[in-house]
């Protein structure tokens, strides 16, 4: 992605586009921009094993469901 809008740089600079075509050029540019923001945060290659939660026969259900609930809290 990165090439091609270097492509359209270089290839319509000093051109005047069209709306559509300028819209197009900011939406490869963002997404582009995104994209390489991820991989920069994402530095660690690896997976990761989940916790494990039922070691030495104790489950400790609040601790294995508050990943789930974490999205969700109680407004009083």
């Amino acid at each position: 992605m990165e090439d091609e809008i270097r492509d359209a740089e270089y290839i319509f600079e000093g051109v005047k586009l069209t709306e559509a075509e300028e819209r197009v050029l900011r939406y490869k540019k963002e997404i582009y921009e995104l994209a390489k923001k991820h991989l920069e945060e994402d530095d660690n290659d690896e997976y990761e094993m989940p916790d494990v939660y039922d070691i030495d026969g104790g489950i400790h259900q609040e601790e294995r469901f508050s990943v789930a609930t974490q999205r969700y809290q109680l407004v009083p």
